[in-house]
């Protein structure tokens, strides 16, 4: 294999990789602020169920 298709492929190789650890990444901190947002509305929940409580 010469010099420039070596290369050629290697480069195709990287960015591959590239294209899949950004994928994974993206999904890493989707999962992450769904995970906070879920967080953000049980405490909001919560806090108006007491809020309700002292209006009783």
């Amino acid at each position: 294999m010469s010099e420039e298709r070596r290369l050629a492929t290697l480069l195709v190789f990287v960015q591959a990789l590239e294209r899949t650890a950004t994928d994974d990444l993206l999904d890493l901190f989707d999962n992450l602020l769904t995970s906070l947002a879920l967080r953000g509305e049980t405490k909001r929940r919560r806090e108006r169920r007491r809020s309700l409580k002292d209006l009783d």
